[in-house]
């Protein structure tokens, strides 16, 4: 199973359930990169990252950024509700437990069922804000999409 096959199987399931809401695959926001981000119409911003390993879940908590020149780790801009309104991390059924992640983390277990994946909420995640998407990060998200489809088709 890899990342791409997970991805792949969001945006369909996404596309069924959720035909409203936009869906960018591994895009830059605010100096970090996202697995999946999700703007619902009313535009909330929801960020799932997804985890293959144990060793990789382990290492998210080291994330971070340069930014405006010092380091910034990622989870702490979570937290303070500057980046997205909900986390969730997405994983192997069992991989982790819910005692495992972040209080303000969700929790979303993947396994392969026949040809397809599904997907089952174990942990809602906490809503870490009220603010909505603005045009300005609507935009570049978009742009980050944008430059990724078409460095895709370069190689």
């Amino acid at each position: 199973m890899t990342e791409k096959i997970v991805i792949k199987e969001w945006i369909c399931l996404c596309n069924i359930h959720k035909p409203q809401t936009l869906i960018f695959p591994n895009v830059f926001i605010d100096n970090f990169e996202a697995d999946i981000i999700e703007i619902t119409k009313s535009g909330y911003i929801h960020e799932y990252e997804i985890k293959l390993t144990k060793e990789d879940f382990r290492h998210d908590s080291l994330k971070g950024s340069n930014h405006k020149y010092e380091h910034v780790n990622k989870q702490d801009i979570i937290i303070g509700g500057k980046y997205v309104n909900t986390f969730s991390y997405v994983v192997p059924k069992n991989m982790i437990l819910v005692t495992d992640i972040p209080e303000y983390a969700g929790l979303i277990y993947f396994e392969k069922y026949r040809d397809r994946i599904s997907f089952n909420i174990i942990k809602n995640a906490k809503r870490l804000s009220k603010d909505k998407l603005g045009d300005k990060r609507k935009e570049k998200c978009l742009l980050s999409t944008y430059y990724r489809f078409h460095s895709y088709f370069k190689k």
